[in-house]
Protein backbone atom coordinates (compact mmCIF):
# COMPACT_ATOMS: atom_id res chain seq x y z
CA UNK A 1 0.00 0.00 0.00
CA UNK A 2 0.91 3.35 -0.41
CA UNK A 3 2.11 5.66 2.42
CA UNK A 4 -0.51 7.92 3.29
CA UNK A 5 0.46 11.42 4.69
CA UNK A 6 -0.23 11.73 8.20
CA UNK A 7 -3.41 12.81 9.32
CA UNK A 8 -4.58 13.85 12.14
CA UNK A 9 -8.24 14.66 13.66
CA UNK A 10 -10.02 17.86 15.43
CA UNK A 11 -8.16 20.43 16.25
CA UNK A 12 -11.24 22.45 17.47
CA UNK A 13 -10.56 23.42 21.38
CA UNK A 14 -13.64 26.43 21.79
CA UNK A 15 -15.54 23.89 24.03
CA UNK A 16 -18.03 25.19 26.37
CA UNK A 17 -19.16 21.64 27.96
CA UNK A 18 -17.42 20.22 30.58
CA UNK A 19 -14.81 17.59 29.97
CA UNK A 20 -11.52 15.64 30.63
CA UNK A 21 -9.21 17.47 28.27
CA UNK A 22 -6.53 15.13 29.05
CA UNK A 23 -8.69 11.95 28.19
CA UNK A 24 -9.77 13.59 25.11
CA UNK A 25 -6.28 14.31 23.94
CA UNK A 26 -4.73 10.79 24.55
CA UNK A 27 -7.84 9.27 22.90
CA UNK A 28 -7.49 11.49 19.66
CA UNK A 29 -3.84 10.20 19.81
CA UNK A 30 -4.86 6.46 19.96
CA UNK A 31 -7.07 7.10 16.82
CA UNK A 32 -5.04 8.76 14.95
CA UNK A 33 -2.46 6.16 15.40
CA UNK A 34 -5.34 3.76 14.49
CA UNK A 35 -5.56 5.80 11.27
CA UNK A 36 -2.51 5.40 10.35
CA UNK A 37 -1.71 1.64 10.97
CA UNK A 38 -4.78 1.21 8.32
CA UNK A 39 -3.56 3.88 5.99
CA UNK A 40 -6.77 5.52 6.69
CA UNK A 41 -8.01 9.28 6.11
CA UNK A 42 -10.01 11.12 7.98
CA UNK A 43 -13.07 11.10 5.15
CA UNK A 44 -12.37 7.41 5.46
CA UNK A 45 -12.71 7.52 9.23
CA UNK A 46 -15.71 9.58 9.38
CA UNK A 47 -17.80 7.49 6.30
CA UNK A 48 -17.47 4.96 8.86
CA UNK A 49 -18.93 6.57 11.81
CA UNK A 50 -21.81 8.58 10.28
CA UNK A 51 -24.11 5.82 9.51
CA UNK A 52 -26.74 6.78 8.48
CA UNK A 53 -25.30 9.11 6.21
CA UNK A 54 -26.51 11.97 7.19
CA UNK A 55 -23.35 13.95 7.01
CA UNK A 56 -23.00 14.60 10.70
CA UNK A 57 -22.23 11.55 13.98
CA UNK A 58 -24.18 12.29 16.71
CA UNK A 59 -22.73 10.41 20.16
CA UNK A 60 -24.85 6.82 19.75
CA UNK A 61 -23.28 6.20 16.53
CA UNK A 62 -19.97 7.71 17.62
CA UNK A 63 -19.87 5.15 20.19
CA UNK A 64 -20.90 2.51 18.60
CA UNK A 65 -18.59 2.66 15.67
CA UNK A 66 -16.00 3.21 17.33
CA UNK A 67 -16.31 0.75 19.84
CA UNK A 68 -16.67 -1.83 16.65
CA UNK A 69 -13.07 -0.32 15.65
CA UNK A 70 -11.63 -2.01 18.35
CA UNK A 71 -9.35 0.98 19.55
CA UNK A 72 -8.59 0.77 22.85
CA UNK A 73 -10.75 3.20 24.05
CA UNK A 74 -12.78 3.09 27.34
CA UNK A 75 -16.50 5.13 27.65
CA UNK A 76 -14.88 8.34 29.02
CA UNK A 77 -12.19 8.47 26.72
CA UNK A 78 -14.85 8.19 23.72
CA UNK A 79 -17.46 11.11 25.38
CA UNK A 80 -14.57 13.61 25.95
CA UNK A 81 -13.28 12.79 22.74
CA UNK A 82 -16.69 13.51 21.28
CA UNK A 83 -17.09 16.67 23.14
CA UNK A 84 -13.55 17.77 22.08
CA UNK A 85 -14.42 17.28 18.28
CA UNK A 86 -17.83 18.68 18.80
CA UNK A 87 -16.46 22.34 18.57
CA UNK A 88 -19.79 24.21 18.48
CA UNK A 89 -21.29 21.75 20.82
CA UNK A 90 -24.54 20.58 19.01
CA UNK A 91 -24.20 17.48 19.82
CA UNK A 92 -23.29 16.13 16.32
CA UNK A 93 -19.67 15.83 14.80
CA UNK A 94 -19.11 16.99 11.38
CA UNK A 95 -16.75 16.29 8.46
CA UNK A 96 -15.44 20.25 8.98
CA UNK A 97 -15.57 19.87 12.66
CA UNK A 98 -13.30 16.29 12.46
CA UNK A 99 -10.93 17.94 10.25
CA UNK A 100 -10.44 21.15 11.78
Amino acid sequence: MPNMPSQSIGHGQSITMEFDGNKANAAKVKVEQFMKTKNMTVSILFSILDTNSDKSVDLTEFMRKMTATHIKLDNDELKSLFRLLDVNNSGKITFAELVD
